[in-house]
């Protein structure tokens, strides 16, 4: 496959503009990307698979969206260079899935969300395991 342009930090598919512009809506996730690796991020309803989220993030780059109210499993794909949604990364594609449900509900007039920096950190409190592609 021919390397592609990276697509843009932000939602991608059919909810992207609702995803980007529901502020005061609906509760915030903010995605920080380390230098190096590219992300694809998908957040799967717990219980139904149905994805709710799909962003591409570039390396070094944060990206912020709302999600509707829900439990939601993390998944990510990384890598480098881009060669669409097909292959993603190529053959050196990374995937994982987070072990912790993200929860993100509306209490009142608050709207409780998540930040995950996808770095690697000492004391971090996120833990992930290696799932396959078809499993993305």
């Amino acid at each position: 496959a021919m390397e592609l342009p990276l697509p843009k930090t932000g939602p991608m598919g059919r909810n992207r503009a609702y995803l980007m512009n529901a502020r005061g809506e609906l509760p915030p996730f903010k995605i920080v990307a380390p230098r190096g690796q590219n992300y694809l991020v998908k957040l799967v309803e717990v219980g139904t698979e149905a994805h709710s989220l799909r962003a591409f993030v570039r390396a070094g780059e944060t990206a912020d969206f709302f999600v509707p109210p829900g439990l939601y499993r993390m998944r990510i794909a990384s890598g480098r260079a881009w060669y669409g949604d097909e292959v993603r990364f190529g053959p050196k594609t990374s995937y994982a899935q987070m072990d912790e449900i993200l929860v993100f509900r509306i209490e009142g007039d608050d709207l409780l969300g998540h930040e995950v920096q996808l770095a690697q950190m000492r004391g971090g409190n996120l833990s992930k395991h290696v799932i396959s592609a078809n499993d993305f």
